[in-house]
């Protein structure tokens, strides 16, 4: 299984969605990455929920 996160932990908080899930070795589903938009004020903007370290 691969997780939208960049660690263990970051896909616990966010409950990273999955974006490919592997079977000995073969790509058996596979979804696009999650994007979450904001409007405020009729600007639409691109928000991700990731801590920056």
């Amino acid at each position: 299984m691969i997780l939208d996160a960049r660690d263990p932990i970051e896909a616990i908080r966010l409950r990273a969605a999955r974006t490919a899930v592997i079977k000995r070795g073969k790509v058996i589903s596979r979804s696009p990455a999650v994007r979450a938009a904001l409007a405020l004020d009729g600007q639409p903007k691109e928000v991700n929920f990731r801590i920056e370290r």
